[in-house]
């Protein structure tokens, strides 16, 4: 470009108002003849490439290439261009992939953005590995990117999640290069699937990609983690929630936030698998650990619900007694009335079955006591004391009366 000075002349006097119009004209003179040379060059390199077979096509790019002031985008925008219109009789031309190569590559060095959309159709057409790893990383350079273009990216890498599931084969490099290109990008509607590739990928060098690509995604990562845990598998909502959870960079409330619509999915998702009730049932236990480590006490009717639950599922046998203890206890950090009524009538429950003679586990009597004298709701009176008449050891005893001080 042109660098324009106050021009002085002999004397140190700036120059005329003619002067200076005379070099404003002639500079823009300058500008429009550059400006039409470069034209001219352009189109001459456009015609020779018309003209040729695949070997000079490719030998004008190469010469392009040495043309370093000239915008030859469009020459290789062209030459994109013919290579997809003659995709299928060039199938299996070795030179004519040698000539897609070259023109993805010499996009992406240009930066020419109008090219993006006929790169991924390209990238559509031609199932090759090298094209399309190079098509990848074209796009990769080309940011930012138009919000259609990253969904077919999306698309694409979801198909291959659904590959990897079912125990397809994929293009494991082609599928690298497409994580480390929406990484480059970084829009957040592509975390959900990155994520699926974390668990899925088949490698660990795809997953670590992966890993990778999520934190590189701008955007509440507390907001990303809830996306995944409402829309991906259950497998996958369970990573999540473990992975949300050990992010330091979140704040408590954030968490609280995580293991609340954890514990809801694992309450209320429905399925028929052996496999994915065994997930649901993860996800309550582990978001309930941390909803009582935060007194999460906007979660009460939830964490009531599982407490119903987890007695259902210990008394069929699949269940054990630390659940119940831990939703005991999870129900005693919620501070809430709510939490007391249905911990006292629960005692009351236990009271009853003592008084006729079946069997209690004394871990279980000590949680709800301990619990309610945590709660300290007057709710729980009459069952406490009444927890002193009867048939209890010692130790629950001395809770009771402990935790009717507490009241």
């Amino acid at each position: 470009m042109f660098d324009v000075h106050l021009v002085k002349v002999r004397g140190g006097k700036a120059m005329s108002r003619s002067a200076k119009a005379f070099f404003l004209i002639f500079l823009l003179c300058s500008i429009h003849i550059w400006a039409q040379d470069s034209d001219a060059v352009l189109q001459a390199f456009q015609k020779n490439f018309v003209r040729g077979n695949l070997t000079t096509k490719i030998q004008v790019l190469q010469d392009a290439i040495l043309q370093s002031e000239i915008d030859m985008g469009p020459l290789y925008l062209q030459s994109l261009d013919f290579v997809i219109d003659n995709a299928d009789i060039f199938e299996n031309d070795l030179v004519a992939r040698e000539l897609a190569v070259l023109s993805i590559r010499l996009i992406g060095l240009a930066g020419h953005r109008n090219a993006l959309f006929p790169l991924w159709e390209l990238f559509v057409l031609d199932s090759t590995r090298t094209v399309r790893i190079e098509i990848l990383n074209a796009i990769g350079g080309l940011i930012p990117i138009d919000n259609e273009l990253v969904l077919n990216i999306n698309g694409w890498l979801q198909t291959q999640n659904e590959k990897l599931r079912r125990g397809e084969d994929v293009d494991a490099e082609v599928l690298e290069e497409a994580v480390v290109t929406l990484g480059k990008i970084g829009d957040d509607s592509s975390f959900p699937v990155l994520f699926t590739v974390s668990i899925l990928g088949g490698s660990n060098e795809i997953d670590e990609k992966a890993r990778e690509a999520l934190y590189s995604i701008e955007g509440d990562f507390k907001e990303l983690i809830l996306r995944v845990i409402e829309k991906n598998s259950l497998q996958e909502k369970l990573e999540a929630l473990r992975i949300g959870l050990a992010n330091d960079d979140l704040f408590d409330r954030h968490k609280g936030q995580i293991a609340e619509v954890a514990l809801k999915k694992g309450l209320y998702e429905q399925t028929t698998q052996a496999a994915d009730r065994e997930f649901l049932r993860q996800l309550r236990y582990e978001s309930i650990r941390v909803l009582t480590e935060l007194s999460w006490s906007q979660a009460t009717t939830d964490a009531v619900a599982h407490f119903e639950k987890t007695l259902e599922e210990q008394a069929i046998g699949i269940g054990r007694t630390f659940h119940v203890i831990e939703a005991v206890e999870c129900l005693g950090s919620m501070a809430s009335h709510e939490a007391a009524v249905r911990l006292a009538l629960y005692l009351d429950i236990l009271n009853s079955d003592v008084e006729n003679g079946k069997d209690v586990e004394d871990d279980i009597v000590l949680s709800v006591i301990r619990s309610l004298g945590a709660l300290g709701d007057i709710v729980a009176f009459d069952y406490l004391l009444y927890a002193g008449y009867l048939d209890y050891s010692d130790s629950i005893k001395k809770a009771a009366r402990e935790s009717l001080n507490r009241l």
